[in-house]
């Protein structure tokens, strides 16, 4: 349905402007033909008019309360003629005007109250990679704010939308549905966005993403949708930016590109960023020299989920403890014992307090009787 306030609001300002003008200029013409109108039905209803100039002039001045005071119209006349219709003139113009002027400044305000242009101030990178990091998989992408002043409450996230018809989905009720929408969890380690930073999303048994090569992508017709959504610091109207990625526009194996360098300059220490390098991406260094197509590496990273033997680095909250997969009978002080390795692999000095480690022996014993 078709609503006219959305599209005033997403209307040019410079028509929306001109759309403004246009229509105070086509009220003060209509009713300076009302008054001229009147005129001639009632002339003596009036002082100081005598053609449809004075009558627009007049209409003008009613429209925007001028009161210049030559040009007026009379309540009665001598006798029991009263001047009905030039008063009805006065009072529907008034309400006119003054309805209008509340529309029209009401959408100039929410025109200009929204930030569409700080969203263009906020940089979605324009692929993604799928790369091994700290000994895990992951879809990353990168997300970054051109301006100086900080935003607040920003919320990135990330959907995977699939078109396959073959891998249609019908409800117990009977209903199809012709497409799939899956969330995938994003890692967003510093939500200030002083920097441009890394949104990664882990590809695991949980990943909606698990299993799913170039090729797969491609059969599904999928694509991942990226929103963002922050509040401006200075206005405190919410604004959002959004991107989208392809088959074709995730690249497996590569990573991005380094854009911010630590400058020194006497005892001041600062951070430069490199944003027209924003963009760029760059093989990893374990696929630098391999000439194989982003189809069979990307075969080759989803057989390796599972697989790694390094401790990735935790998020905050996460649970992080870790107990080792074997243990160990060893004498200490004359005494055997059975020792396993218990540590929590948050850097630097972990973050639990007063762990407690609980052991249980559960004796199996087969009964002979039974076979």
């Amino acid at each position: 349905r078709h609503d006219a306030f959305s599209s005033l609001i997403s209307m040019k300002f410079s028509k929306m402007v001109l759309m403004c003008c246009s229509c105070y200029v086509f009220v003060w013409f209509f009713f300076a033909f009302v008054w001229w109108s009147a005129y001639y039905v009632e002339p003596d209803c009036f002082t100081n008019m005598s053609g449809f100039l004075d009558s627009l002039v007049l209409s003008i001045s009613t429209a925007n309360t001028i009161g210049y005071g030559i040009r007026a119209i009379r309540g009665n006349l001598e006798g029991d003629v009263e001047c009905i219709y030039p008063i009805a003139v006065l009072s529907i113009e008034r309400l006119v005007v003054i309805i209008m002027d509340a529309l029209l400044i009401g959408v100039l305000f929410s025109k200009l109250s929204q930030p569409k242009k700080r969203s263009r101030t906020i940089f979605i990178s324009d692929s993604a990679v799928v790369c091994q990091r700290d000994g895990l998989l992951k879809f990353m992408f990168r997300v970054g704010d051109a301006r100086q002043t900080t935003i607040i409450r920003p919320c990135i996230q990330a959907f995977l939308y699939t078109f396959n018809p073959s891998r249609r989905r019908t409800t117990l009720e009977g209903e199809f549905i012709p497409n799939r929408v899956s969330p995938l969890k994003l890692e967003v380690m510093d939500e200030s966005l002083l920097l441009p930073l890394l949104v990664s999303h882990v590809i695991d048994e949980r990943s909606p993403l698990f299993g799913l090569t170039k090729d797969d992508l491609e059969e599904l017709r999928a694509e991942i949708v990226v929103t963002f959504v922050a509040v401006n610091s200075e206005t405190g109207a919410e604004f959002a930016a959004r991107q989208s990625y392809l088959p074709s526009e995730i690249f497996y194996g590569f990573q991005f590109t380094k854009i911010i360098k630590s400058l020194t300059e006497g005892d001041y220490k600062y951070h430069a960023i490199d944003l027209a390098k924003f963009h760029d991406i760059e093989p990893q260094k374990l696929w630098n020299n391999v000439f194989m197509t982003q189809n069979e590496i990307s075969r080759i990273l989803m057989n390796s989920i599972g697989n790694s033997l390094t401790v990735p680095v935790p998020l905050i909250g996460e649970n992080t403890l870790v107990v080792s997969g074997s243990a160990a009978l060893t004498t200490v002080n004359k005494k055997m014992k059975l020792c396993f390795r218990v540590a929590d692999v948050f850097p630097p000095h972990g973050q639990f307090l007063e762990a407690k480690v609980y052991a249980y022996y559960y004796p199996w014993k087969k009964d002979e009787g039974t076979g």
